[in-house]
């Protein structure tokens, strides 16, 4: 299972949970209880949570984000359309209020930039973006 380690901002709260992809790791933190009460922790206080890859898999099993839309790596995306909790998006990165999600390594780049934004603006993600020399 991976390590979750949590940074906590001055008011003691999360500023974000932030899940990593991969088939393996998704099913284990769709099947971890520890998981689903930090996601249920942060969901009920309206705080932000990201996913990549086949992440998101554990925001269905722990019924977190439901009405979203979501994107997924397109090999779970029938997983986590099962059941119609969200409605699917291919953008390589998605943003739907609280519930920040990418399609998987070849999008990391835009799903860390996109975290920089939520977290500190597009100023700054501009900022982080500029000498990485990406596409647009």
């Amino acid at each position: 299972m991976p390590v979750l380690k949590m940074q906590k901002s001055k008011d003691h709260t999360t500023d974000m949970v932030v899940l990593p992809g991969g088939n393996l790791g998704a099913q284990n933190l769709s099947e971890s209880a520890v998981v689903k009460e930090i996601l249920k922790e942060q969901e009920s206080r309206k705080g932000l949570i990201a996913a990549i890859c086949a992440g998101p898999t554990a925001l269905l099993a722990h019924e977190i984000g439901f009405g979203s839309k979501v994107t997924t790596h397109p090999g779970a995306q029938d997983k986590m359309m099962n059941g119609s909790h969200y409605s699917y998006s291919e953008s390589r990165e998605e943003r739907d209020s609280l519930i920040l999600t990418s399609r998987g390594p070849g999008t990391s780049f835009e799903f860390a930039l996109a975290i920089v934004e939520a977290l500190s603006g597009k100023e700054v993600a501009d900022q982080v973006k500029a000498p990485i020399v990406l596409k647009d």
